[in-house]
């Protein structure tokens, strides 16, 4: 199979895969999932060796008394590539099963991480909110001055009061949403998101394979346990070869009887060409899904780099914006002292830059979200 490359940034994954984050239970609970997994894996490897039978009759009337003791064995030992076959498909249904346990452990630990990414947002909106409620006090006590001043109108102040008060609700709105999603989070874990150490993510450039992709992976899979699955359709219809043994214990009598001998079988259908024709299509089917998930990932990955790049962007605006205020703290600190600014002054553009400091931190969680978003679905990091 060509391997197919993406030369774009990929991650890089620093003490991270740390599964601890989800409750007791749910670890159990996959841990049980994946040994339930093996086991019926080799179940299904043994399906093709026939049971032995084993019997046992005593029958009595007024006349006779029979008691027999039989053994019997009908063991296919040449199905057309039809064991080959059945092995292989319990072989890679393993495979695929793990895959998909795998998959649905990674996505539920990067939900966890996610949601105390998303609560750490929500605590920094909440504290950009009081800040800009301080700013828009600040806004509506100078409003007020200039009214009674007669250096405004009515309706400005109105403004300013109504502004203030989007604010106080939109906090309200951020503490509601917190508790939802603490809801959420109680869910999948039992720790405390403020203590809990985050990821360590960092990004670096490299080739990707897309190959590597779990959902890759899966569908790889998923193709060719379709493809043995169709293999052994077609081997039902072909010719079987069996041994077969019967002893049989005459007890009443006193006599043993051994059968040793093999038949060849094979089953006529009128349904044949329609299931060969079936799995076929099953099979072709598969293979198109993995052509269009590849290019579906592909797209994804780029989508996502582009997202990171734009996040890179905004983070350097930021950096400036921060600079700015900065420097423009320091110059209305030193107009206060000239007796040019009050100290209400100070104070909003203080809050303003922190503001933008909490932009900041808001930007590198969406960049960690994106990457971790990635990690649930690169294999083998």
């Amino acid at each position: 199979m060509k391997k197919i490359y993406i030369l774009s940034l990929f991650l890089l994954l620093v003490s991270y895969a740390d599964d601890k984050i989800l409750q007791k239970d749910r670890l159990d609970d996959f841990d049980l999932s994946l040994q339930k997994i093996e086991k019926e894996s080799f179940k299904e490897s043994l399906l093709w060796i026939n049971p032995i039978g084993l019997s046992y009759i005593k029958n009595e009337n007024e006349n006779i008394e029979n008691e027999q003791f039989m053994v019997s064995i009908d063991q296919p030992i040449f199905k057309s590539g039809g064991i080959y076959h059945a092995v292989r498909y319990a072989t890679v249904n393993e495979k695929y099963q793990k895959l998909n346990n795998k998959l649905q452990k990674r996505v539920m630990i990067k939900d966890a991480y996610k949601t105390i990414f998303e609560l750490k947002k929500l605590d920094i909106n909440i504290i950009k909110t009081k800040l800009e409620i301080q700013n828009k006090n600040i806004n509506v006590k100078q409003k007020k001055e200039e009214l009674l001043s007669g250096f405004t109108n009515i309706s400005t102040l109105n403004s300013a009061i109504m502004e203030l008060n989007r604010y106080k609700t939109a906090n309200i709105d951020l503490q509601m949403q917190k508790e939802i999603l603490l809801n959420s989070f109680k869910n999948l874990s039992d720790k405390n998101y403020k203590t809990f150490a985050l990821p360590k993510l960092s990004l670096k450039l490299k080739k990707i394979k897309i190959n590597n992709d779990l959902y890759i992976k899966r569908a790889i899979q998923s193709k060719e346990l379709l493809r043995y699955r169709k293999n052994l359709i077609i081997s039902n219809y072909l010719p079987t070869l069996s041994l077969t043994y019967n002893y049989i214990d005459d007890m009443q009598n006193d006599q043993q009887t051994n059968t040793r001998g093999f038949k060849v079988s094979m089953p006529l259908n009128v349904t044949v060409f329609q299931d060969i024709q079936s799995a076929k299509i099953s099979y072709l089917r598969a293979k198109t899904k993995l052509k269009l998930d590849k290019n579906k990932q592909k797209r994804y990955y780029k989508r996502v780099f582009r997202k990171l790049r734009f996040l890179d962007k905004k983070i350097e605006i930021e950096k400036e914006n921060i600079a700015f205020y900065e420097k423009l703290l320091q110059d209305i600190k030193e107009q206060k002292a000239a007796g040019f600014k009050s100290s209400d002054d100070i104070k909003v553009i203080a809050n303003s830059k922190m503001i933008e400091s909490l932009n900041l931190k808001l930007y590198k969680i969406d960049k960690n979200i994106e990457l971790l978003e990635l990690y649930s679905i690169q294999d083998e990091l």
